[in-house]
């Protein structure tokens, strides 16, 4: 007797559970960033999103610089400390120290409060779509829902919340530790070659 495998699986691909979570997003992804379809978002809109998408990642790019600045600085620092022995000039280069925090807790917290938005703003659009598709030709009557929940739609919106922030917190996050990673390397080769090579 022969065992049933679902017709969605490819047994012979490993990359067959990749390619459909990638298609899976791109399905959530796809209207809100690039809307093809007339009914879709106006263009001022997604010009809008990804404006915000862009300057996130300046401010990413800005964070992850001004902190490779504050380690050369602080190299800088300790050389006058250790080396020079000299607190005149320890106490002349502290301003530059102090500002180099100020500035990167400043970029955080921005960068922070842009990724938030960029989330809250696709979770409005993408709870409003979904609960449209839900009311539209009370679509809500064919939907066999569990009688143990209680207001469907309520549930929906929680359901679509995550989506978007844990989407943007990881690529942001990602592309952010890619960047914190190519500067320390940077940082690296400028200590000692030989170590970043053999890193």
């Amino acid at each position: 007797m022969q065992t049933q495998v679902p017709r969605d699986r490819d047994i012979t691909n490993p990359l067959s559970g990749f390619i459909r979570f990638w298609e899976d997003v791109s399905i959530v992804a796809q209207p809100y960033w690039y809307p093809t379809d007339l009914e879709g978002r106006a263009f001022s809109q997604v010009i809008c999103s990804w404006g915000r998408l862009a300057l996130l990642t300046l401010l990413i790019i800005l964070t992850v610089g001004v902190t490779a600045f504050n380690s050369f600085w602080n190299r800088y620092v300790l050389d006058i400390v250790i080396e020079e022995k000299n607190l005149a000039k320890y106490l002349d280069t502290l301003w530059v120290s102090t500002l180099g925090i100020v500035l990167v807790t400043l970029l955080i917290a921005l960068s922070n409060y842009v990724r938030k938005k960029v989330a809250l703003d696709w979770y409005k659009w993408l709870n409003n779509r979904i609960l449209e598709k839900y009311l539209k030709k009370q679509a809500y009557y064919k939907i066999n829902f569990k009688s143990d929940i209680g207001n469907p739609d309520q549930r929906i919106a929680q359901e679509i919340e995550p989506i978007t922030s844990n989407a943007l917190r990881f690529s942001a996050t990602f592309f952010e530790k890619v960047l914190e990673m190519l500067s320390v390397l940077i940082i690296l080769w400028t200590i000692s070659p030989q170590i970043t090579i053999y890193l």
